[in-house]
């Protein structure tokens, strides 16, 4: 019996990092917030993540890298807070432009061409419901910035309002 965990990463197809000199302010990147995960809803890979999932993990608990597409290499910036309410996993971070992947990220995100956060993480407990997943305990390793979420409401806005409409994300002023 194999009892190696599977990394699973939620994107449709398409070690700790430190990020030097970005703060809170934004002056070395662009502050973002949103859902990098949406409790009880069934995802394109036919799986559904329960509330308190994360909080459940078993795993060491970190910050989780911030990804450009879930390139283990691609870097953007780094998430400043990470916490579970009743909608989903509500992230905010700082996109950083002294990276090369974040200097990147910020011109797709400014043309309109990204949006969508997806989670990558170990499954520590789950059950299956007919045809889905039901992750009841992940481990969060890593939240990256991607082009089309396995989550359909799992997005991000910049939060100085530049270039999304941010009111759709309700206040990330709590996290």
């Amino acid at each position: 019996m194999n009892n190696k965990k599977e990394f699973i990463t939620k994107t449709i197809p398409f070690e700790a990092f430190v990020s030097k000199g970005v703060d809170s302010s934004g002056s070395n990147g662009v502050e973002i917030c949103g859902y990098a995960s949406v409790f009880n809803l069934v995802d394109l890979h036919g799986d559904l993540m329960e509330k308190g999932a994360f909080s459940r993990g078993r795993g060491k608990k970190r910050s989780p890298f911030m990804l450009w597409q879930h390139q283990v290499n691609h870097f953007c910036g780094k998430w400043e807070a990470c916490e579970e309410d009743e909608y989903g996993l509500k992230v905010k971070g700082i996109v950083s432009t002294s990276t090369e992947w974040g200097r990147k990220a910020l011109e797709n995100i400014r043309k309109g061409k990204v949006s969508g956060l997806s989670v990558g993480f170990f499954c520590d407990e789950s059950t299956k419901v007919k045809n889905v997943r039901v992750i009841k305990s992940a481990t969060l390793v890593e939240i990256s910035l991607v082009t089309t979420p396995a989550n359909p409401y799992s997005r991000f806005s910049p939060l100085n309002g530049d270039f999304l409409d941010i009111e759709s994300f309700g206040s990330c002023a709590s996290i």
